[in-house]
């Protein structure tokens, strides 16, 4: 089950999301449009899972398929915050061009 396309979004998807959490602290350049892009990525990838889930499985296929819709929906919501809360820095960073005014 983690061979289809579903599958291997939700764990690209997965280790995004935990690349943006680990440089949310970081000194440097924030995640942040990495974020809202996989953000704005995820809404097809749960679409794409709904639309294949074996709806009829029990077992190991039936957990799988929960577990990927889980963590893409949690994955989501991660990475929709972290960009929202960039956008809302004092600074400005995520807008503007360094050294061009406005």
């Amino acid at each position: 089950m983690w061979i289809d396309t579903p599958g291997l979004t939700c764990v690209s998807l997965l280790a995004v999301t935990v690349w943006c959490v680990a440089r949310r602290g970081a000194p440097v350049k924030p995640a942040a449009p990495v974020a809202l892009a996989a953000a704005i990525l995820t809404v097809p990838a749960v679409l794409a899972r709904v639309g294949t889930m074996p709806w009829g499985s029990t077992g190991v296929i039936g957990l799988n398929a929960t577990l990927q819709l889980a963590v893409l929906l949690a994955s989501g919501i991660t990475l929709a915050l972290i960009g929202v809360r960039a956008l809302r820095t004092e600074d400005g960073s995520l807008t503007e061009v360094p050294g061009q005014p406005g």
